[in-house]
């Protein structure tokens, strides 16, 4: 085919092209060498086509035909452009396409000016190759051309003088011919635009051929899809890929923002129902509280009314104990029972003075304590018994006083003042002794009371004796480590029958532990409970429940599944360790 510039061979270049899209739409494949071809005639046309429409129509084609080569995997040698614009290359188009039309059969140069029928045929100007390669663009292939366009004005030239001499006409003097003119330098930014041009036109092409459900993954974004922007006036392959890749991205973007959308409300639904929670869990932390200081409020109330009845029944009991030791004495002396009477039973004067001692002989301790009742179960310690250790309950710690070299409290007599560390003692059986939580000042003020050791019991030295110099002689104290229970106070609170609940607290001072007075409330009715505050009171809690599960009414369920250990660790503002509660109705 004729790579005739003219616009009769734009339109003929054209035509091929769309007959070229024809044949592929139709399934015909295309092959790489006419593909090719026709890249290099339509990029010689460039040289004699004027910068215009007709050229941009040269340069749509040029695009279309690269793109595809690229994208059936044919890269060329090197990017197509239109060949510049060559004026003398274009006059000899001209000229050539005139009125008169050159014979099918003769093969005229595009570079050659139109030849006279009665010319001479050496006369005609060799013919450039059919096909310019990818050199068209360079520097060499330009100054080439320009060249041949100068050899061929000049045979032109001698051609028109030989025809006229030959006529007989006269020859016009001769002219100076002009230089050829180098070629126009390639434009830089058209050449980087053509090469992006082409090279996003083969990657739309190549999403065009893709099966739609696999096209995602060819789309552009970002700075891709940005350069790809600047060029869909270019190629309408381009601009569909460019749309597409757009509308791609906004429909992530959307579902982007749904999802965020969507976490974000899940995150305050989360949040809205943690903060409903807390309010829902400190309402009722509030509520617990509230009810635990209304219940320590009352169990200190219990425990001052309980303190003040133990602190005057300890007087009532020193003062019958110092009215039957003056009965006791030779004579009898009534007048502390007397005086003992009349203040707690608002006796009269004179109902007092008839009282007088009997002659009959009283019966011994023995007997009388032979007659007392006694409760289900339970057998009186004998006198004198020394509480035996509960089992796992652990020990306690505190300051004994031992007397002195010449009264000592050791069961052996043995001088206090040669006690050692980790030596076990035995105590006198001459009465219990107070069991302090620290050593005595220099002042000889005593520290508060830790618990009781009994008569009898063993203890165990933990330091050197300490000395304090007294009227009396030289006192001596030490630390010591005792059972658990001789630092345990029990606080029973009851309802029911006093007979059980005196032989009750019997039972409990015979295994060690201290016991205020009981203290009679309504509710205790009905209760059955051992609390303790301390995981280190929980043995001796179960030992009180085994040792009061006697005592229990034998019309209950309760006789049989005894005293409940009740926990209470969490309590606010827990009594000191060693504290005890029995709640305990012994019925009637």
């Amino acid at each position: 085919m004729s790579t005739d510039p003219s616009p009769s061979g734009i339109d003929a270049l054209r035509e091929r092209h769309q007959a070229m899209i024809g044949r592929a739409v139709a399934g015909e494949t295309i092959s790489a060498e006419e593909c090719r071809t026709f890249i290099n005639e339509v990029a010689a046309a460039g040289a004699s086509t004027a910068p215009g429409r007709q050229r941009d129509r040269l340069r749509q084609i040029l695009y279309h035909w690269a793109a595809e080569a690229g994208a059936r995997g044919d890269p060329l040698a090197d990017v197509p452009t239109l060949a510049p614009y060559d004026p003398a290359a274009a006059e000899l188009t001209s000229a050539r396409d005139g009125p008169a039309p050159a014979p099918p059969a003769a093969a005229v140069a595009p570079e050659t000016t139109a030849v006279p029928q009665a010319a001479s045929p050496t006369a005609a100007a060799p013919s450039p190759p059919a096909a310019i390669g990818a050199e068209a663009i360079s520097a060499d292939a330009a100054s080439a051309r320009a060249n041949r366009s100068g050899v061929a004005t000049i045979v032109g030239t001698v051609l028109k003088r030989f025809t006229t001499f030959s006529s007989g006409a006269t020859e016009p003097a001769p002219t100076e011919l002009a230089p050829p003119q180098p070629p126009p330098s390639p434009d830089i930014e058209a050449l980087a635009r053509t090469r992006a041009v082409i090279r996003i036109g083969a990657l739309a092409r190549q999403w065009l051929a893709t099966p739609p459900e696999a096209r995602a993954g060819y789309l552009l974004a970002g700075k891709a899809l940005a350069e790809a922007s600047l060029y869909t006036e270019d190629d309408p392959d381009i601009r569909t890929f460019v749309e597409a890749s757009e509308e791609h991205f906004r429909r992530l973007e959307r579902a982007r923002r749904w999802r965020f959308n969507l976490v974000l409300a899940v995150i305050c639904v989360i949040v809205v129902a943690a903060l409903a929670f807390l309010l829902v869990v400190r309402e009722r932390q509030h509520r617990l509280e509230a009810e635990a200081s209304r219940a320590r409020a009352e169990f200190e109330a219990e425990q001052a009314v309980a303190t003040a009845r133990f602190s005057v029944q300890t007087e009532i009991r020193s003062q019958a104990r110092a009215a039957v030791n003056a009965l006791n004495r030779n004579g009898g002396d009534l007048a502390p029972l007397k005086a003992l009477l009349g203040r707690l039973a608002d006796v009269e004067a004179d109902e007092l003075n008839r009282l007088t001692l009997s002659q009959q002989t009283v019966a011994s301790t023995a007997q009388i304590e032979s007659q007392a009742p006694a409760s289900r179960g339970f057998v009186p310690p004998p006198p004198n018994a020394v509480p035996a250790p509960v089992t796992n309950a652990g020990t306690c710690e505190g300051y004994l006083w031992f007397g002195s070299p010449q009264d000592s409290r050791l069961a052996d007599k043995t001088d206090p003042s040669q006690l050692r560390p980790n030596q076990q003692v035995a105590i006198d059986a001459r009465g219990d002794i107070r069991l302090r939580a620290d050593r005595p000042s220099p002042s000889y003020d005593l520290g508060t009371v830790a618990g009781v050791v009994p008569a009898g019991s063993t203890v165990t030295v933990a330091s050197a004796p300490i000395r304090y110099d007294r009227s009396l002689g030289p006192q001596y104290w030490a630390k010591v480590v005792v059972p658990r229970q001789f630092c345990t106070t029990v606080y029973l609170q009851y309802q029911g029958s006093e007979e059980r609940k005196n032989a009750a607290l019997a039972a409990l001072d015979a295994i060690g532990v201290q016991t205020p007075p009981a203290e009679l409330i309504q509710s205790a009715t009905g209760r059955r409970e051992v609390r303790f505050f301390w995981q280190e009171d929980q043995a001796v809690a179960q030992q009180v429940a085994k040792t009061l599960k006697p005592f229990l009414p034998s019309d209950q369920k309760s006789s049989r599944d005894g005293l409940t250990v009740v926990p209470l660790l969490t309590f606010p503002k827990r009594p000191a360790s060693g504290t005890l509660e029995v709640w305990l109705d012994f019925g009637r």
